[in-house]
C-alpha cells in the first residue's frame, strides 16, 4: 500500500519565540480583509450570469430553462454553482439561453440551447452539460482560439490567426458567410483577416481589426451595423467614420466602441436611450456619447449601457423598468450616471435585464431583474443597487496558513505546547516552523477556519477552565492578531464545529447544547460575532454533527448529521441562520462504517464523504450532491488497522481533496494525492513523529 521513499523530516528544533502570548491582548493591528473571492470574469446572458474563477472552473446561476447553467439540470439557481466537468477555463460569455466557455487550449464548450447550432456540436440538441465545438463541417475540433463571443442565437470565435468563424442562426446574416443559412458547426467569415476583438448581439455581429477600423454584419433594421443604411449585410462592412478604436462591444440592437482617447462611440436602436447621446433617436452611424472620458470598458445589456472609467467608476444609460441601470431608480436615462455606490470595480457585464460587475477584491456584484435568480443573491427579488453574489467567495482550503491554495499541517504538542505549522506542497514539506512555545495546557486548539476572509486559515481556541473562547488571525506562522471572542462561554455549550454559514467567505462557529440539544450559529468576522441565533432546539443525543461542509454547491456550509443508535445519515442544506432544508442520505449504514472525513475530491464545489470500514479497512468515497450520493467507488481496500485516516485537505492545491494517513505503531506520515476515485500520486512525508505530536 504504501511505498517508502528517501526522506526524512523532522519538526524543526530551537527556533526563536516568534511572539509573545496574543490571547491576553490585541499585538498587531488588522489590516482590512480582503474577502477569498477570485472571480476573474462575468458575463450575463438573457436571464442568466457566468462567472469565471482564477482556478479555471465556471460558475452560473438564474434561468435554466435549457439547460444554460451547465450543471445537468434544468433547474434554475439563485446562487452560484459550478458548471459540470469543466476545469482550465480562461474566458466565458453568455448568450440568449446558452454559454460558451474557452479553455487554455484553445478548445470551445458550449451548452445550453441550441435549436439554431449555436452549440457548434453539429446537432440542434439542447445540452445540459459543456460540449466541445467540432471543427469546420464537423470535422475534429476547433482549436487556436483566443476569444470567443456568444449572442442570441449565434456564436463566433477569433483565431490565433485573425481570422474569425461563426456558427448558429444565420437569417440575417449575422455569420457573415455570405449566405443566410443557419449552420451547426463553424465556417469562416468572409474576407476579413486581422481581427483583434469581437463582439456579438442578438443578430449582429462586430469585429475590431489591428487597424482600429470596426467592421459589422447581420441584422440592420436598427442601423446597428452603423454603416449609414438599415440593409442587413451578410458579409462584414466597415463602420462609417470611425478609426483609432480600441474595444468594441454590443448590447441587443445597439453598437458601441471606445477610441484611443477614452470616449465612447455608439449607434443602432435607441428608443429607451441606450445609445447616450441626450435622445431617443436611432443612429445608422456614430454618435459620441455625452460627458463622457476617460473610459477603460464598455458593456451592452439588452436596451442599456455600461462604461467602467479608469478610476474604477461605474456609469450606466437606458433603459431601466427592471432597476438595471443600478441607480436606485426605474427611470430610464439617455445620458451616462454614475452608479456611486461602486468604485474599484475591475470589469463589467450585461445581461438581457440585468447588469454585473466585477471588483478589485474578486467579488461580484449585481442588480436589475431577477425573476429567475439571475443575481445570485439567494432570492428573486428586483434590486435597483447593487447586491453581492452569494457563494462564489471560497472558503479557504482546509489549513491553508499562506494562502497559496495549498493545506498546510497544524501541530501542537501535547507535551508542551508548542504550536508548529508544516507548509505543504503535495507529499513535501517545503516550510516548517514554530508558531508558539509553551502554550497553556488549558487552552485548546478547537478548529481552523478563515474568519476575516483573507485567504488564509486562522485558529480557533478554548479555555478548557474559563470557557473564553479567542481567535488567532494568521499570515503563514505570523499571528497577526490575537483576540477574545467571548469570555466565560458556559460550559455547557460545546464547540461542534466551524464552517462557511452564509457564504461570505468568513468562516462561522456552530456550538450545541450538551445538556437540551439546542444548536446555534455565530456568523464571524474575524474574532467578532457579528450575528447569531438559534438554528434548532432540542436535537436528540443520538443524533451527532459529523462535519460542516458544502454538499450541494451553493457556497453554504451545509450539516452532516449521524444517528449513533440507528446508523442513519442526513443532511441539513443550510442557508445563514434560517430553518434549514434536511433528508436523509443513508439509513441504517453500519456501524463499522465510520465517516473519516468530508471534502471536495472531484472538485465540482460539493463537499463528498469519506468512509472506512474499521473491520475490514476498506475505503469508501461517497460523491454526493445535496441529498444524493451520486456514485460511489472503493479508494484503497484492506489498509492496515495501524494506519489511520488522520485528516483531509488539498496538499496539491490542484482543488480536489487528499487524504492524510498516520501509521499508528512508528508515527509515520503518509498522503494519498487525489483526482477524484483515483490515487493521483502518494508518499510518504514524514518519517517517526511522537505520540506526543497531534494534528489539530
Amino acid at each position: 500500500m504504501f511505498k517508502a521513499r528517501e526522506k526524512v523530516v523532522a519538526m524543526t528544533k530551537n527556533l526563536t519565540v516568534i511572539i509573545a502570548m496574543v490571547l491576553i491582548s490585541l499585538v498587531i493591528p488588522i489590516n482590512p480583509a480582503e474577502p477569498a473571492c477570485s472571480a476573474t470574469a462575468i458575463d450575463g446572458g438573457d436571464h442568466h450570469t457566468v462567472a469565471l474563477k482564477g482556478n479555471g472552473t465556471v460558475w452560473t446561476w438564474g434561468s435554466n430553462s435549457e439547460g444554460q447553467l451547465g450543471n445537468g439540470t434544468t433547474t434554475d439557481r439563485y446562487t452560484p454553482m459550478q458548471v459540470s466537468m469543466l476545469t482550465a477555463v480562461t474566458s466565458i460569455s453568455g448568450g440568449g439561453h446558452y454559454t460558451l466557455a474557452l479553455k487554455g487550449d484553445g478548445t470551445v464548450w458550449a451548452w445550453g440551447h441550441n435549436n439554431e447550432g449555436q452549440l457548434g456540436d453539429g446537432t440542434n440538441q439542447w445540452r445540459s452539460t459543456p460540449v466541445q465545438v467540432k471543427g469546420p463541417n464537423g470535422i475534429g475540433v476547433l482549436t487556436g482560439i483566443i476569444a470567443i463571443s456568444a449572442g442570441g442565437d449565434h456564436t463566433t470565435a477569433l483565431k490565433n490567426d485573425g481570422t474569425v468563424w461563426a456558427w448558429g442562426h444565420n437569417f440575417e446574416g449575422e455569420l457573415g458567410d455570405g449566405t443566410t443559412i443557419s449552420k451547426s458547426t463553424p465556417v469562416q467569415v468572409s474576407g476579413l483577416t486581422g481581427v483583434t476583438a469581437i463582439a456579438v448581439g442578438e443578430d449582429h455581429t462586430v469585429a475590431l481589426k489591428g487597424d482600429g477600423t470596426v467592421w459589422t454584419w447581420g441584422w440592420n433594421q436598427y442601423g446597428q451595423l452603423g454603416d449609414g443604411t438599415t440593409t442587413d449585410k451578410n458579409i462584414p462592412v466597415q463602420v462609417n467614420g470611425l478609426t483609432g478604436v480600441t474595444a468594441i462591444a454590443s448590447g441587443k440592437y445597439h453598437t458601441m466602441a471606445i477610441k484611443g482617447d477614452g470616449a465612447v462611440w455608439m449607434w443602432g436602436y435607441n428608443n429607451e436611450g441606450q445609445l447616450g447621446d441626450g435622445t431617443t433617436t436611432d443612429k445608422n452611424t456614430p454618435v459620441q456619447v455625452n460627458g463622457l472620458t476617460g473610459v477603460t470598458a464598455i458593456a451592452g445589456g439588452g436596451y442599456h449601457t455600461i462604461a467602467l472609467k479608469g478610476d474604477g467608476t461605474v456609469w450606466t444609460w437606458g433603459w431601466n423598468q427592471y432597476g438595471q441601470l443600478g441607480v436606485s431608480t426605474t427611470t430610464n436615462i439617455n445620458t451616462p450616471m454614475q452608479i456611486t455606490q461602486l468604485t474599484g470595480v475591475t470589469a463589467i457585464a450585461g445581461g438581457g435585464v440585468h447588469t454585473i460587475v466585477l471588483a478589485g477584491d474578486g467579488t461580484v456584484w449585481t442588480w436589475g431583474a431577477n425573476e429567475m435568480g439571475q443575481l445570485g443573491d439567494g432570492t428573486t427579488t428586483q434590486r435597483t443597487s447593487p447586491v453581492q453574489v452569494h457563494g462564489l467567495c471560497s472558503m479557504t482550503s482546509e489549513r491553508d496558513f499562506n494562502g497559496d491554495g495549498k493545506s498546510d499541517m497544524l501541530w501542537r504538542s501535547s507535551s508542551t505546547g508548542d504550536v508548529v505549522i508544516w507548509f505543504m506542497n503535495g507529499v513535501d514539506i517545503n516550510q516548517n516552523n514554530y508558531v508558539f512555545r509553551n502554550m497553556s495546557v488549558f487552552w485548546d486548539i478547537k478548529g481552523t477556519g478563515d474568519f476575516n476572509s483573507d485567504g488564509k486559515s486562522d485558529v480557533l481556541w478554548q479555555n478548557t477552565t474559563t470557557g473564553d473562547v479567542a481567535i488567532w488571525l494568521m499570515d503563514g506562522v505570523t499571528i497577526k492578531s490575537g483576540d477574545y471572542t467571548v469570555y466565560g462561554m458556559p460550559k455547557e455549550w460545546g464547540f461542534t464545529s466551524v464552517g462557511d454559514f452564509d457564504g461570505d467567505g468568513k468562516s462561522d462557529i456552530l456550538w450545541q447544547n450538551i445538556n437540551n440539544g439546542d444548536l446555534a450559529i455565530w456568523l464571524m468576522d474575524g474574532a467578532k460575532i457579528v450575528e447569531s441565533n438559534f438554528i434548532a432546539k432540542g436535537m436528540k443525543s443520538e443524533w451527532v454533527v459529523k462535519a460542516l461542509v458544502d454538499l450541494n454547491g451553493d457556497g453554504k456550509s451545509d450539516v452532516l448529521w449521524q444517528n449513533t443508535t440507528t446508523g442513519d445519515v442526513s443532511v441539513w442544506l443550510m442557508k445563514g441562520l434560517s430553518t434549514p432544508e434536511g433528508n436523509y442520505i443513508a439509513r441504517a449504514v453500519p456501524d463499522n462504517w465510520h465517516i473519516k472525513g468530508v471534502s471536495d475530491f472531484d472538485g465540482d464545489g460539493r463537499g463528498d464523504i469519506l468512509w472506512q470500514d474499521t473491520a475490514t479497512g476498506d475505503v469508501v468515497l461517497w460523491f454526493m450532491n445535496g441529498f444524493s450520493a451520486v456514485s460511489s467507488v472503493y479508494v484503497q481496500k484492506e489498509v492496515p488497522q495501524n494506519w489511520q485516516i488522520r485528516a483531509v485537505g488539498d496538499y496539491n492545491g490542484d482543488g480536489k481533496a487528499d487524504i492524510l494517513w498516520q501509521d499508528t505503531s512508528k508515527g509515520d506520515i503518509y498522503t494519498y494525492l487525489m483526482d477524484g476515485m483515483d490515487i493521483s500520486a502518494e508518499g510518504f512525508v514524514a518519517f517517526g513523529l511522537t505520540i506526543d505530536w497531534q494534528l489539530k
